[in-house]
């Protein structure tokens, strides 16, 4: 009998009811393995409150038990029979994973003392199921917030991890890059690869080695290695920067060297992902004439050989971004044998199949990374990102790709919280595990993965969030029209019609009626009368999507800005001030901040109040 997908999370292969019930004493012991580098007492959690005792001894509720017979180590079979329970795998992932699947069953299927009998055989579509999070745009978690990221990540059997870094690492000897953002220490970041271990995780590191280093590169000490030293237009900033590292110039590679020396040795994995992504401006100032002679496409894959000899040296795989790659075939076979390209596209009809087919063609390992679609939104963009990571898992199957990733960014101060992805989170990992058959989750799922079925109401009210903006029906790609009114105002840099020709189907209809589903997921939160955390994150949501949203109407009216817009945005940004530290720290915040008020004020300097 087959079990509804909100009972395990992800669904399991196969589940078969037996119709008996197993009595639970009122010591839950556990016999544990000779040997496992795994936490299977943490993954069992505290089913009804109980604690699970390990027992070296006879008469063991619970037993793990080797079997070489499965086919992949990921694999387990979990049975529930009347005398007592046994998880069968090859090894430690295995066990991990049916002790994941067997704390869900008791919790959802005990009554009383006695749960329910049932013989679960199960397996992951994809061998690689990842989370990539930005810590480089203002938003950088605390220890406590990593960590509780990592735990989260592991009940839902993700087993891959990283931070993206640009400038956000505590390099020796790069103290005036990262000195007021309150970076990672080396400490810190090999604390979090050990938490993630005993969860089954593999944290992967992660740091630009080519594009969006313009954190570096404005500084006296770095100008020397950019493209265009005097900048150019990007959109992670409203200023004029630079952007790239100059690959004709062989110091930038002394400077990648550097950090990767610093970095790579922390980590255990194999892999190393050197981003080497949008790299606009290449060609455009001091490699021109080496583009010019070789052409773009050369000079991009003779830089990223040089990174992958520096990553080699490591013992390490180079992956990396496949969005330049994928712009000059003429380079394929240029590809350094080992090397991982990962396809990304965040938008719901992205062609993700085609290029994985291309890159399936060419011979090499590759991933796909598909998007939570909260950034740039306010308040998400649910059905895109439904869509779209389905379409990434079915073009991951199609084609062989080794993993995805699931891509968490931080665009223009990074002001969404945490919570604004948690049914992306949820979704990508029943997509990645079960199949991309299965449904989106609900409500429902919400409530019980995240809140342990404590807050239904405001599962409810996020559910309302999330699909609030599918009533713009804006036309915009990768963001909302509210979300660019603030990020294109009248006075930016950017042309004029940035706005209209990011928003070019925005009516005042669809407007309106976002204020009215966001009133709606007020009004639900209300009902909720939460003091949860998140109810004061999604509260935020709102507050700053109908702000920004009345912007929007103003730019699409050819209105003027309303007298009290200033106002409102000084307690709004008050609102994120006290939000920031509970998951952040601090360093990023006036940066954030920064960017909130650029809205109303060129180069966001004016101080409200």
């Amino acid at each position: 009998m087959k079990k509804p997908i909100h009972d395990i999370i992800p669904a399991p292969t196969h589940l078969e009811l037996s119709g008996d019930r197993l009595t639970l004493p009122q010591s839950l012991r556990v016999h544990l393995p000779g040997v496992c580098e795994l936490d299977l007492v943490w993954a069992l959690g505290s089913p009804r409150n109980a604690e699970w005792v390990v027992w070296e001894g006879q008469g063991a509720l619970l037993r793990f038990v080797a079997d070489s017979e499965f086919a992949s180590d990921q694999s387990y079979r979990l049975r529930v029979e009347h005398d007592g329970i046994c998880i069968e795998a090859r090894g430690p992932k295995g066990w991990f994973h049916g002790a994941i699947t067997l704390s869900q069953w008791l919790a959802s299927h005990t009554e009383g003392s006695a749960v329910a009998c049932v013989e679960i055989e199960d397996a992951p579509k994809i061998k690689r199921r990842g989370y990539m999070l930005d810590v480089s745009r203002d938003r950088l978690p605390t220890m406590a917030e990593f960590k509780r990221v990592i735990d989260q990540l592991a009940r839902l059997k993700y087993n891959h991890f990283e931070l993206y870094l640009e400038h956000t690492f505590a390099y020796e000897g790069h103290e005036a890059v990262h000195g007021k953002c309150d970076p990672m220490t080396p400490a810190e970041m090999s604390t979090l690869i050990s938490h993630a271990a005993l969860r089954g995780i593999e944290m992967v590191p992660n740091q630009n080695t080519f594009g969006h280093m313009h954190r570096w590169l404005t500084l006296p000490d770095y100008n020397h290695l950019a493209e265009q030293p005097e900048g150019t237009l990007h959109p992670f900033h409203f200023e004029k920067e630079p952007f790239s590292l100059c690959a004709a110039n062989e110091k930038s590679l002394d400077l990648v060297g550097d950090m990767l020396e610093q970095l790579l040795p922390l980590f255990d994995s194999p892999y190393f992902n050197g981003d080497l992504d949008e790299t606009f401006d290449l060609g455009h100032g001091g490699s021109a004439a080496l583009c010019e002679q070789k052409g773009k496409g050369r000079v991009y894959i003779e830089y990223l050989t040089a990174v992958h000899s520096i990553v080699a040296k490591h013992g390490k795989k180079l992956v990396f971004w496949a969005d330049i790659l994928l712009e000059h075939p003429e380079v394929f076979d240029d590809l350094p044998e080992g090397c991982v390209p990962v396809i990304w596209g965040y938008e719901a009809d992205h062609p993700l199949d085609a290029h994985a087919k291309i890159l399936h063609g060419i011979g090499a390992e590759f991933w796909i990374a598909p998007g939570t679609s909260s950034w740039q939104s306010l308040t998400g963009r649910f059905s895109n990102s439904m869509e779209n990571v389905s379409a990434a898992a079915r073009a991951a199957l199609a084609h062989g790709a080794g993993g995805l990733i699931l891509t968490d960014w931080g665009d223009w101060g990074h002001w969404q919280p945490p919570s604004l992805s948690n049914a992306a989170i949820l979704h990508f990992a029943i997509q990645a595990w079960s199949g991309p058959e299965l449904p989106e989750p609900n409500a429902h799922a919400l409530d019980r993965i995240f809140y342990g079925g404590t807050e239904t109401k405001l599962a409810k009210a996020w559910m309302q969030l999330l699909r609030a903006s599918e009533a713009l029906e804006d036309g915009a790609v990768n963001g909302t029209s509210p979300f660019y009114a603030m990020r294109y105002p009248p006075h930016g840099l950017h042309p004029e019609g940035q706005w209209q020709e990011r928003c070019a189907s925005w009516s005042l209809q669809g407007a309106q009626a976002y204020d009215q589903k966001l009133n709606e997921a007020l009004a639900t939160l209300a009902e909720a009368e939460s003091d949860h955390q998140e109810a004061r994150e999604l509260e935020f949501c709102v507050r700053l999507a109908l702000w920004a949203n009345a912007r929007a109407k103003e730019r699409g009216l050819h209105a003027p800005v309303h007298p009290d817009a200033a106002l409102e945005l000084e307690a709004i940004e008050g609102d994120l001030a006290r939000l920031w530290p509970v998951r952040s720290r601090p360093g990023g915040l006036e940066d954030s901040l920064l960017k909130m008020r650029f809205a109303l004020f060129p180069g966001g300097q004016v101080v409200i109040g």
